[in-house]
């Protein structure tokens, strides 16, 4: 019998300062003071208790040992009628091959989502999205829509899933560049459903991924009379493929594999 899935579409918020009250404005402003200031992403109710907000920014901090400063990423629960945060966190921002840290732009590549993810009876999630993959043609792997999932413990909100990316794009054949020749490439976007079955007391968690295969042909193409029909198809096709994997809590998180992502059978493709 399969596991019934719970409600848990990816409803994020579309422009970010819309979102933002006055007052998470102000709790943004004087959170920041103590680093010195900040950039604001966006803000939100929080799904499980509209009497509080989710507020995001990013600032500046020293890589202690390194003396290097790199960005962090700070997300707090505020009283929506009130400037007083009741919880909050801090996570480290790393840029890299498939990760776009350019400060001017990130500030509007956060979002919130709206809907509740109820891990068990007693604690709920919520996630913030990231859109920070790298926007290079010549790729042959890229991810995006990195998704953050937040619970509160106390005073502290606590990251246990961090980055799980929603978007995938690989190259199987061919080149990235160019697409001279034979290509063949498969891109996909995933959605996170909740499952009624549970590992270490949390639901367990169903990264669904729906892609489409395309194989492009160029010499085909070049041969297509176009006045013909069905040729131009012949030299582009696409396929839907369906990826599935499940992610348990471990007892800390859900470990996120980007190794095994979206499904091991993605990269026999």
């Amino acid at each position: 019998m399969k596991p019934a899935i719970l409600v848990a579409a990816l409803l994020f918020s579309g422009s970010v300062f819309a979102e933002c009250t006055e007052m998470d404005t102000w709790v943004w402003e004087e959170d920041s003071n103590q680093f010195g200031g900040g950039s604001l992403h966006t803000c939100g109710a929080y799904p499980a208790d509209e009497s509080l907000r989710v507020i995001s920014y990013h600032t500046w901090a020293e890589n202690y040992g390194t003396g290097k400063q790199t960005l962090l990423w700070r997300v707090l629960l505020a009283k929506a009628d009130r400037p007083q945060v009741v919880a909050s966190t801090n996570l480290r921002l790393w840029g890299g091959a498939l990760i776009d840290l350019d400060e001017e732009q990130i500030q509007d590549r956060f979002f919130i989502d709206k809907a509740n993810y109820p891990l068990n009876d007693t604690t709920n999630a919520f996630a913030i999205r990231a859109d920070l993959g790298m926007n290079d043609y010549c790729q042959t792997l890229v991810r995006d829509q990195f998704v953050t999932l937040f619970v509160r413990q106390g005073d502290a909100l606590k990251p246990v899933m961090k980055y799980l990316p929603l978007k995938q794009e690989l190259v199987t054949e061919g080149s990235p560049c160019s697409r001279e020749g034979y290509s063949k490439t498969l891109k996909g976007e995933g959605r996170l459903e909740l499952l009624d079955t549970k590992t270490n007391g949390y639901r367990d968690l169903r990264l669904s991924t729906t892609a489409v295969l395309e194989s492009y042909d160029e010499m085909a193409q070049e041969s297509v009379d176009e006045s013909a029909p069905g040729q131009w198809e012949e030299s582009f096709k696409r396929e839907t493929l369906q990826f599935d994997t499940v992610l348990k809590f471990d007892g800390h998180r859900y470990p996120v594999q980007w190794e095994a992502l979206p499904a091991k059978t993605w990269w026999q493709q």
